[in-house]
């Protein structure tokens, strides 16, 4: 059997209650945050070893059967998508990153 424990009446929980931090002030959220590319390193510079990582999946993704739609550029014209250019502002097909890939186009990851 389970003895009770009659020490100190109902069960203390420590945890606060949501929404307060104690003695110290919330900080006010920044009204405004700065978007702008910020100048510095390059995180995860394109190096050698990382485009042929690149190259392989890229490859990989191609041979799949799904990717068969991808491979190329949508040609919007012919099939009658007038308002394509209008949705999507960059375009982007996984023959296009390889080409790209294969020209040095992408300074980093």
């Amino acid at each position: 059997e389970e003895e009770e424990d009659h020490r100190g009446g109902p069960e203390q929980n420590n945890t606060k209650a949501p929404g307060r931090c104690g003695s110290l002030a919330m900080a006010a959220p920044d009204a405004h945050r700065d978007k702008r590319a910020k100048a510095g390193p390059v995180l995860y510079p394109m190096d050698e070893p990382l485009l042929r990582k690149c190259d392989a999946l890229m490859k990989n993704l191609a041979k799949k059967s799904q990717a068969v739609h991808f491979l190329r550029p949508v040609d919007w014209k012919k099939m009658g998508l007038v308002d394509y250019p209008k949705l999507i502002k960059h375009p982007m097909d996984i023959g296009t990153v390889s080409e790209r890939l294969g020209k040095n186009h992408y300074a980093r990851l």
